[in-house]
């Protein structure tokens, strides 16, 4: 992938051109109806983790490119501290305007520097937009270690059988590529909370992942 391409750049100046608009997250190639209800069922389905989850005393949540604040109350409502991350300021606005109880860092996520540890940490359709590999490890291994013992890493994505770049702004990995670093860093997937979570009933279930300490 070229390295001519500014990750941080493009997502700035789309939420910039699709301000408040949920295409400034999801696919800008289909309507903001389709969009919208797409948010509804990931919004849905992270509600209903959250609360998986704080039935085992999981209390902090790190949501890495977090946009407007796309899931922050599905977190919240359930008694979630929330702390989001994304580069865009114009993004930043609307959510703290929005979800006032959460915390709201503006930064890039390949440089975090935070001084907490999360019982959950969230990447929500947000690697598959690392197309540089080594920013990509970077950015997979810091996740992780923002971890508490015992935490959840939870990621949605498109995992094909083969690597693929359909637009200069995403690369698309498959889930051996994933596994394999993992390995790396002492993680492996979660296959019981995989199992588990199969069963829910929301569209968006087959792009969830989760991963744990080994």
């Amino acid at each position: 992938m070229s390295k001519d391409f500014d990750q941080a750049e493009f997502w700035i100046n789309r939420h910039i051109v699709y301000k408040d608009d949920p295409r400034s997250v999801g696919n800008a190639a289909v309507s903001v109806e389709a969009n919208l209800d797409g948010e509804k069922d990931l919004q849905a389905a992270i509600a209903q983790l959250a609360k998986r989850f704080s039935s085992h005393n999981y209390s902090t949540v790190l949501d890495l490119g977090c946009g407007y604040g796309r899931v922050a109350d599905s977190f919240i409502s359930n008694g979630f501290k929330y702390t989001g991350i994304d580069i865009s300021k114009d993004a930043l606005e609307t959510a703290k305007k929005q979800y006032p109880q959460g915390k709201f860092i503006q930064g890039d996520l390949r440089n975090i520097k935070l001084d907490s540890k999360f019982d959950v940490v969230s990447i929500l359709y947000v690697l598959v937009h690392f197309v540089d590999d080594s920013d990509w490890k970077s950015f997979l291994r810091t996740a992780c270690e923002y971890l508490t013992p015992g935490g959840k890493l939870v990621f949605a994505d498109h995992f094909p059988t083969e690597r693929s770049s359909p637009v200069a702004h995403a690369v698309s990995r498959p889930i051996g590529d994933y596994i394999d670093f993992f390995r790396e860093v002492g993680m492996e997937l979660d296959s019981e909370l995989q199992k588990d979570f199969a069963s829910e009933p929301f569209a968006c279930v087959p792009a969830f992942r989760f991963a744990k300490k080994a």
